[in-house]
């Protein structure tokens, strides 16, 4: 199981002990792999996303047979902090890549400083630093986390 980050709670090959109770968590799934065919049940939609992400990061590695995790997170709230407001800023198609990764990393929220890395329509001699992001990709980066159940928070 070195192949999945972060470890699932319990995993098991060959139904090698007591499968753990499915808890009543938001995040908690249960995902059995029998003869290649992935079977997910989960306490919500997003433990169904948690455990669509597990079965590609454990498909990636190589085929998947005979399988089942049960996992839920330690902690309600997992987060990263970008500090996007010095040096080069990354552009939109390089924060959606970040997020996919902190999707897959089980992280919920990322917080990100942004400061004067985009454009304040009126405020150009103040706020328009040498590598800035426009109003629109402003936009689209508030969007973008919610497709990968993270949450953006300004800092």
């Amino acid at each position: 199981m070195t192949s999945l980050c972060p470890a699932p709670r319990w995993a098991s090959w060959s139904d090698d002990g007591p499968e753990p109770e499915l808890p009543q968590h938001p995040e908690a799934y249960r995902l059995a792999v029998r003869g290649g065919a992935a079977a997910i049940t989960a306490s919500s939609e997003l433990g169904g996303f948690r455990a669509a992400t597990t079965l590609e990061q454990l498909r990636r590695s190589g085929p998947v047979d005979d399988l089942t995790i049960v996992d839920w997170p330690e902690f309600d709230r997992r987060a990263v902090l970008l500090d996007v407001a010095r040096g080069r800023v990354p552009t939109i198609d390089e924060l959606a890549t970040a997020f996919g990764r902190f999707a897959e990393l089980k992280y919920t929220h990322v917080l990100m400083n942004l400061e004067a890395s985009f454009d304040h329509p009126g405020l150009e001699q103040v706020c328009r630093p040498h590598d800035h992001s426009p109003v629109a990709d402003v936009r689209r980066l508030v969007e973008l986390p919610r497709g990968c159940h993270l949450e953006l928070v300004p800092v």
